[in-house]
């Protein structure tokens, strides 16, 4: 993650709202959400595969055929690994 590509950026969208005359952003809370979702977007590149090989061993081992028959089934099976990248990313120091 490059912090100052990110404080780069969060400068060039001011700018732009400055020249606009759009009301002006809180340039540190902007930064860290910025961080924060290329940190949360770098550790679900990382952990999403796992996540969800970790799902359908859990799920499959009580139904089978478990988010294989429809597209439900499929999305179940990214919303439950969701909650479990979210539940570890709270711990995630990377």
């Amino acid at each position: 993650m490059d912090r100052a590509a990110i404080f780069s950026t969060v400068l060039a969208r001011q700018a732009v709202r400055r020249t606009s005359g759009l009301p002006l952003l809180d340039v540190r809370a902007e930064y860290h959400r910025a961080v924060d979702q290329a940190r949360w977007t770098a550790f679900v590149e990382q952990h999403h595969a796992v996540a969800v090989q970790r799902v359908l061993a859990e799920q499959t081992a009580r139904d089978p055929g478990f988010g294989q028959k429809s597209w439900g089934g499929r999305m179940a099976v990214q919303l439950l690994a969701q909650r479990e990248l979210q539940t570890a990313f709270r711990g995630w120091r990377g």
